[in-house]
């Protein structure tokens, strides 16, 4: 039977009950353990109508639930590889079975154009999986260019070589499917660099008191597809020429990356994107811009009651040439902040501590040149927000942890300083399953984690916090129980204490994005490898 459903329809007849366990920090919001059912360990303690479901013998029901997917993670010592299920609808009567897969030891041999030995990183990378989950295996070849792994069989990898000598374009290898391998194979051999796509250039600055330039030398260059680097790297020589290469193939989004080598430099990551690949691109003098002169950048930051923030984040982005220039720095023990940074134009955001109760600051257009005696930051405070955590059925869930983490600015919630910034601030409910801490404004993903030995299950949420929020209670939902078992071909090898978490995927948006899935809860499996998950209705 399905024990979802099952516990779902004893939910409707009983209500919730709030016992307070021996404890001397919270109460513990539990399922009701119905007097008539007899305690268990396993599915054998029970009748053959019944299965083990969270300590207790519940009678069995058709199981049918919603699409799922699951990521198995075994033991690090098991040396089994972990795996995913994609598009699962469990149907049975009894436990749904996950049966993993073995795995193959592949192999092969990496060789330059003149057969001598490649050394490179080979990675392998799953063509389907969980969004954000991609369960990635990698390796090195040996000073001969011999390598080997294990992945999963059966399965269909895209490989991704990036050899060490930078000299040489990746490689990027058709979908291949695991098999085993009885010997090293052909060679997989690297083309001359001459005989690939070429791009060349120069790198310039100008000069801040005439129209002539001057050339810039020891900036690596390299060109990316989207995030994946696709050719061979250079360094900018003492006239500024570069040259790289790129491998056949049908490349989008390009972008040229000019990176500063030294730790040092003050010169920004710079991009180029206005270009064609060819057989031969000549992009010309690059102008990275004006060098400025530097000048002394000095923040001072207070607290509402004009106290010194100690330890607050100080993100600073301005556009200097083809790039961003941007750092980070904290505030020291006297809320102040000296640097050298160039004389341009800059955007600031004074981030303060999870722990403090004093809110982010946005300030946009600071040239420090033209301020007297550097900048004052007074930040004002945090908003309040206060609320309660309820069961499904009404009483309150103490000793609940809230985790409030605020979103980057994938979807345009943060200012550019700090698009891709995230922190996050955590919480407890008191007995009476109150909380209360102060948020900066923004997109937040709530989670709220029941207390230790709760039947509730782990719930994750979107909320906006603004000016005029200052009360929010949370309601867990009414929980579900996912039962299956874990098996191997084999089976003999042992499952125990392997991980299993369970995802749901949305719907992907209009603009044709990939769907992201959402994450319902996890569990163990047992000594047999059976396992019980607690998810959201």
């Amino acid at each position: 039977m399905n024990p979802r459903h099952l516990l779902l329809k004893h939910l409707k007849r009983f209500v919730f009950g709030a016992f307070c366990l021996v404890s001397l920090t919270q109460c513990t919001q539990m399922l009701p353990i119905l007097v008539d059912r007899a305690p268990c360990a396993t599915d054998l303690e029970c009748t053959s109508s019944e299965l083990c479901v969270l300590g207790t013998c519940m009678p069995q029901d058709i199981q049918s639930t919603q699409t799922l997917s699951f990521e198995v993670k075994p033991p690090e010592d098991s040396g089994l590889l972990p795996q995913q299920f994609l598009d699962f609808a469990p149907q049975s009567q009894e436990r749904f079975e996950l049966i993993l897969k073995p795995s193959v030891e592949m192999k092969g041999l990496l060789q330059k154009h003149d057969e001598t030995g490649m050394l490179a990183l080979v990675i392998a990378t799953p063509t389907t999986g969980i969004p954000g989950r991609s369960q990635v295996i990698s390796t090195t070849t040996d000073d001969m260019g011999y390598f080997q792994f294990n992945l999963v069989e059966d399965i269909d990898y895209r490989w991704s070589i990036y050899p060490e000598n930078s000299a040489y374009a990746p490689l990027f290898l058709s979908e291949m499917k695991a098999v085993a391998q009885s010997d090293w194979g052909e060679p997989i051999v690297f083309p001359a660099p001459e005989t690939l796509r070429l791009i060349k250039g120069r790198l310039v600055a100008s000069d801040a008191n005439d129209s002539s330039t001057s050339s810039v030398a020891g900036m690596q260059v390299r060109v990316f597809s989207g995030e994946r680097l696709i050719s061979s790297a250079a360094r900018s020589n003492d006239n500024g020429d570069f040259e790289i290469h790129v491998p056949e193939g049908d490349f989008e989004n390009l972008k040229l990356e000019i990176l500063p080598v030294e730790e040092d430099s003050l010169w920004p990551i710079s991009f180029v994107e206005d270009f064609a690949l060819d057989d031969v691109v000549d992009l010309g003098d690059i102008n990275l811009g004006t060098w400025p002169d530097l000048i002394d950048a000095n923040i001072l930051v207070l607290t509402t009651e004009g106290e010194p923030e100690v330890g607050a984040k100080v993100y600073v982005s301005g556009t200097m040439g083809k790039g961003t220039f941007q750092q980070l720095l904290a505030t020291n023990e006297t809320g102040q902040m000296n640097a050298m940074w160039p004389d341009i134009i800059y955007d600031i955001a004074v981030v303060p501590a999870p722990t403090s109760t004093v809110a982010v600051k946005i300030l946009n257009g600071i040239r420090f040149s033209e301020l007297d005696g550097g900048l004052t930051v007074h930040l004002g405070a945090r908003q309040s927000i206060q609320g309660v955590v309820w069961s499904p059925s009404g009483p309150p869930v103490g000793g609940s942890t809230l985790e409030f983490t605020r979103k980057s600015g994938e979807n345009g919630t943060n200012p550019a300083v700090i698009e891709k910034t995230s922190w996050a601030f955590e919480t407890l409910s008191d007995t009476d399953g109150n909380y209360g801490l102060t948020l900066d404004p923004g997109t937040y993903s709530v989670t709220l984690v029941p207390p230790p030995g709760s039947t509730l299950p782990v719930y994750v949420q979107e909320i906006i916090v603004s000016d005029d929020l200052s009360l929010l209670d949370f309601v867990f939902p009414e929980p579900q129980v996912i039962s299956g078992s874990l098996s191997h071909p084999d089976g003999e090898t042992s499952l125990d204490l392997t991980t299993i978490q369970a995802f749901q995927a949305g719907n992907g948006d209009e603009s044709g994005t990939s769907q992201q899935f959402r994450w319902l809860g996890e569990t163990l499996t047992d000594a047999i490898g059976n396992f019980d998950i607690l998810i959201p209705q």
